[in-house]
């Protein structure tokens, strides 16, 4: 059977994956361009490891509703290099906020979008991503102002 991205779930689950794969990219410039604090890169190294992880959760179930999982991260990759380019001269505080309004970002996305989805969709993205998109939003704007 030929795989298919028509539906509003796997179209909505596929611009999910494209956010998470941004992210994920986003978050390794990051770490390529911030000092070395072993304390922020431990953190940053996790948000990027749970980015990573509902990429994979996102591509399983887009695959298990028949979709075919997108390949790249789409018009989100965007930011990702921006970021990269400016994280340099833009310093540790700017490139930690930038980080935050990704993650605020990626938190409104799934909330404004779930009505978009069909029920069992939208208790996937209750269940799997919205958690963990709470997390590492809370601990990265944890960060953001300390030391």
């Amino acid at each position: 059977m030929a795989k298919s991205n028509t539906s509003p779930d796997i179209h909505l689950l596929n611009s999910f994956l494209c956010g998470e794969m941004s992210a994920v990219s986003t978050y390794r410039s990051a770490l390529d361009v911030l000092p070395r604090d072993p304390v922020v890169r431990s953190i940053l190294e996790a948000c990027r490891d749970s980015h990573q992880r509902r990429v994979s959760i996102l591509r399983g179930e887009i695959e298990r509703l028949g979709g075919e999982p997108a390949e790249g991260a789409g018009a989100w990759s965007a930011f990702a290099r921006i970021l990269a380019r400016g994280a340099e001269t833009m310093g540790r505080e700017a490139t930690l906020a930038a980080l935050v309004e990704g993650e605020d970002h990626g938190l409104r996305r799934y909330d404004s979008d779930l009505e978009g989805l069909s029920a069992p969709c939208r208790e996937f993205v209750r269940c799997y991503l919205m958690p963990e998109q709470q997390r590492t939003n809370d601990t990265l704007s944890a960060i953001q102002g300390s030391p």
